[in-house]
């Protein structure tokens, strides 16, 4: 660009560039640092935040579920960039939950206290939930399968259509709380069985 006076003026982009990430960083309390090669990635564990386990109904630990799966990977992509420890970076499922939940659990549910119960003991009745049918809940199989489980044939790419196949599958299993149903020898052939019979549109 020229000026008036001749002289020829240039648009530093760099500069303008590194301006817009100190603006950004401003904004955000400083929570951010910039790569080398221009991509912000949080400074501190606190900047990424699992989630919580306020309920513990299987709808609801099905979602905490999936979300806890997001928030892992969150931190495991970070500490892939900043070389911290995966391990010590995470914070603890013990450490995530409604603060007078786990008491109450200990108490009434496990038979433990606060104090004594681990974290692998936690995850572990977390995963019985979420594994096991709904209370009282009569689900049958074929139905759901049959409402639920298609095959998006708009999807051009074949390994992506299929991959999103079988990841659909796993997903209906997980919300209608079928993991023990399908953990069987006989569950197991059950599922191909679903996912062959449910391939045609």
């Amino acid at each position: 660009m020229r000026t008036r006076s001749g002289n020829s003026t240039q648009v530093n982009q760099e500069d303008s560039a590194t301006e817009q990430t100190a603006a950004m960083a401003g904004i955000t309390g400083g929570t951010t640092a910039t790569t080398t090669s221009g991509t912000a990635i949080p400074v501190s564990s606190a900047s990424i935040m699992p989630p919580y386990v306020t309920d513990v109904s299987h709808h609801a630990l099905v979602k905490w579920k999936r979300e806890m799966q997001e928030y892992e990977d969150a931190i495991e992509a970070r500490c892939a960039t900043t070389g911290e420890d995966k391990v010590k970076a995470l914070r603890s499922v013990k450490n995530s939950f409604n603060r007078q939940l786990p008491k109450t659990l200990c108490k009434y549910e496990w038979g433990t206290t606060i104090e004594a119960v681990t974290e692998e003991r936690i995850v572990s009745e977390l995963n019985t939930i979420i594994g096991n049918v709904m209370n009282d809940a009569i689900v049958d199989i074929e139905a759901v399968f049959d409402a639920e489980l298609k095959m998006d044939l708009r999807e051009r790419d074949v390994k992506a259509r299929v991959i999103n196949y079988f990841m659909k599958c796993d997903e209906i299993i997980l919300q209608h709380g079928l993991a023990s149903t399908f953990s069987t020898s006989t569950g197991k052939k059950e599922k191909c069985r679903m996912l062959k019979k449910h391939l045609e549109p």
